[in-house]
């Protein structure tokens, strides 16, 4: 309902204290027309399965996939999650000229995905 006026979105930041996988599940049509990529701070196990099974449903590129409660090797380093973070590309909209100058490691490494 909130996506309905919209056109296109380049991101959505997601923290909703638990309701990530209920808010976005009841969403997926809109956000699979209208949003580029989404960045979703988790609170449990469930909702984290929840989310990878709906962006993968979805056929998205997950880009990070950081499970909360546990230590992750990431490219900065190994970092602790006490609440996880998953952010995902949707790769039916490719990102605009802005936003390959902006994220250039993001667009290179989901490029051959979108191609």
């Amino acid at each position: 309902m909130l996506l309905r006026p919209l056109g296109r979105v380049d991101l959505i930041d997601a923290d909703l204290q638990g309701g990530q996988a209920d808010v976005l599940e009841s969403s997926a049509a809109s956000l699979d027309s209208k949003v580029r990529r989404v960045f979703v701070g988790t609170h449990n196990p469930g909702v984290e399965v929840r989310l990878r099974g709906l962006f993968q449903e979805l056929g998205w590129i997950s880009v990070y996939d950081f499970p909360g409660g546990s230590a992750s090797d990431t490219r900065w380093d190994w970092i602790m999650f006490e609440d996880g973070a998953q952010t995902w590309l949707n790769r039916k909209l490719k990102p605009d000229a802005r936003l390959k100058r902006a994220h250039p490691q993001v667009v290179s490494r989901a490029r051959s995905q979108w191609e």
